[in-house]
């Protein structure tokens, strides 16, 4: 962890988001994750761990995840010209 926490976000070096899991106890483990704020914001941080939790869950209990196709990034942009 420590390389990790001394290791810098640089835009020109990938990558830019970087995961570790940890073990904290016998059967709990923490994933924690940096990235640069260019590449995810507040909003799409909480879309990718709702996407990631629901993935887990369903693989957890042997389903299939069900995959919507992602939004275009141009439905994107007339849903913000409408606030």
């Amino acid at each position: 962890m420590a390389s990790a926490e001394a290791a810098r976000l640089d835009l020109r070096v990938p990558p830019l988001a970087r995961w570790a899991v940890v073990k904290v106890a016998d059967a709990r483990w923490r994933a924690l994750m940096t990235h640069q704020h260019l590449i995810l914001d507040g909003w799409s941080i909480a879309a990718l761990f709702a996407e990631l939790v629901t993935g887990y869950e369903d693989a957890r209990h042997g389903r299939v995840a069900e995959r919507r196709p992602a939004p275009r990034f141009r439905d994107a942009l007339r849903w913000c010209a409408r606030l």
